[in-house]
């Protein structure tokens, strides 16, 4: 007797975020871009094996962190890309150097995604991502959540600057699961 199994909402939703991972790194189709535009290539401005936890007052975000919130470990890379569980990190903020300098307004792309989110009462989870001080992209979810990939382009609010520190901060209450894959420019070829 054959047994169909049919594909859950995660491993779709892993699928899809895959395929969005890939065709982030250029792997995608070669289409021709529309007529009237320029093509574009995304640059990377972080790698996913380089975030460092910071605590205390080298946290931007320090002020608004709620007693009792710790950060003991699991943040990883893996397959790829920056992981963080928040069941031992509720309250996370990691930093690296921006790869590039950035020219004001242009776009960045940003991938990241999250499993279902549970918490035992209603909360909210947040994801920042801040570049020299300037906010490039935020994300207040309530919890509990589904399952979401978020493929988002954003315009760089000002000149990002070659070694800003590139901050991403993950919060929320529960037991829950965050990755953050890509942060590029698209650049005129």
């Amino acid at each position: 007797m054959t047994t169909t199994r049919r594909p859950t909402r995660e491993t779709l939703l892993l699928a899809a975020a895959l395929h969005a991972f890939a065709g982030g790194l250029g792997c995608g189709s070669a289409a021709d871009p529309p007529a009237g535009t320029t093509p574009s290539i995304e640059v990377p401005l972080v790698t996913a094996d380089a975030w460092v936890l910071v605590e205390g007052d080298a946290d931007p975000f320090q002020a608004d962190r709620p007693e009792g919130a710790t950060c003991t470990g699991g943040f990883q890379l893996e397959s790829g890309v920056f992981e963080v569980e928040t069941d031992l990190c509720a309250w996370g903020t990691f930093q690296q150097p921006l790869l590039t300098d950035v020219a004001a307004q242009t776009p960045l792309r940003i991938i990241a995604w999250h499993l279902p989110l549970w918490a035992p009462e209603p909360a909210e989870g947040v994801l920042i991502l801040e570049v020299g001080g300037h906010r490039i992209w935020d994300l207040v979810i309530p919890i509990p959540h589904e399952a979401m990939l978020y493929n988002e382009e954003v315009l760089a609010p000002a000149e990002l600057l070659h070694d800003d520190p590139v901050y991403l901060h993950v919060h929320n209450h529960g037991t829950n699961s965050w990755r953050f894959a890509v942060f590029h420019a698209l650049v005129e070829e």
